[in-house]
């Protein structure tokens, strides 16, 4: 899939579509570190919770960093 693909929500109003999803993944996986390890938490990658689906664009630069976050954070 390209990026404008990834990037296109599902049905309105909905916020979800295939990046978001990704982005979304990355949270999820640093939270789940969080919880697991010991010290501080780190913050979250994207901002308050639910922004994660709130700044997707059909950009490939972006679809790169969401696939790079993720795969840190696994």
């Amino acid at each position: 899939m390209d990026a404008r693909q990834l990037a296109e929500r599902s049905v309105p109003p909905s916020t979800l579509s295939l990046l978001g999803l990704l982005r979304h993944l990355g949270e999820v996986e640093r939270d789940w570190r969080n919880w697991i390890s010991q010290g501080e938490p780190e913050g979250r990658i994207y901002g308050p919770p639910g922004s994660e689906f709130d700044i997707e664009r059909p950009d490939d630069a972006q679809v790169s960093q969401a696939l790079v976050v993720l795969h840190r954070e696994q």
